[in-house]
C-alpha cells in the first residue's frame, strides 16, 4: 500500500505547474483527463476511473509518458 491505507488525498505536481495541489479522492474522477492529459495512453486505458487504481495510474504515465 502505498500510503499505508487508503488514503484520501494527495499533493501532486503536475507538468508545467509551479506548485504542488491537491488531489482528492472525491474528485480523482472528474480531474482524471485533466490530470492525465499529456498522456494519452493513460486516459484510453483506464475508462473505469477508481481512485485505488492512482498508483497504477503513475506507473503507467511514467512507462508510456514519462521522459
Amino acid at each position: 500500500k502505498v500510503a499505508g491505507g487508503i488514503a484520501k488525498s494527495y499533493y501532486v505536481k503536475l507538468d508545467g505547474q509551479p506548485a504542488a495541489s491537491l488531489l482528492t479522492k472525491k474528485e480523482y474522477k472528474k480531474d482524471f483527463k485533466k490530470i492525465w492529459k499529456k498522456c494519452n495512453a493513460v486516459i484510453q486505458k483506464y475508462k473505469d476511473v477508481n481512485w485505488n487504481d492512482l498508483p497504477q495510474h503513475i506507473i503507467e504515465y511514467t512507462e508510456q509518458c514519462g521522459e
